[in-house]
């Protein structure tokens, strides 16, 4: 499945700690960050999808593992950049291997 989306580029270069709180801006509940590393793993993106679930992609935007909840996860990372992406739906239901296609 695609996922087709609007993006919106906003930079920063904060630490966060997903414990402590995201400190980061959210538009209509989806924020993606720009990470150097989760749970050991390279990853190009994280996104907080409905405040619910994690999505990571690759370089190519696939997606490469989904986390049920906001916090499953520990420690602190790097952020680059975050972009804020609007969806046209927030219905999506996302599985490993999607694709997303900003316009």
């Amino acid at each position: 499945m695609k996922i087709y989306c609007n993006e919106k580029f906003v930079s920063t270069g904060k630490f966060i700690n997903p414990i402590l709180g995201l400190m980061f801006r959210r538009v209509s509940n989806i924020s993606v960050l720009d990470i150097r590393k989760f749970s050991g793993d390279y990853v190009h993106m994280l996104f907080v999808f409905n405040k619910l679930d994690v999505v990571c992609l690759d370089e190519n935007f696939k997606v490469i593992k989904v986390v049920k909840g906001l916090l499953p996860f520990v420690g602190r990372f790097f952020v680059d950049c975050a972009y804020i992406l609007e969806f046209k739906s927030e219905e999506f239901l996302f599985k490993k291997g999607d694709s997303v296609v900003f316009k």
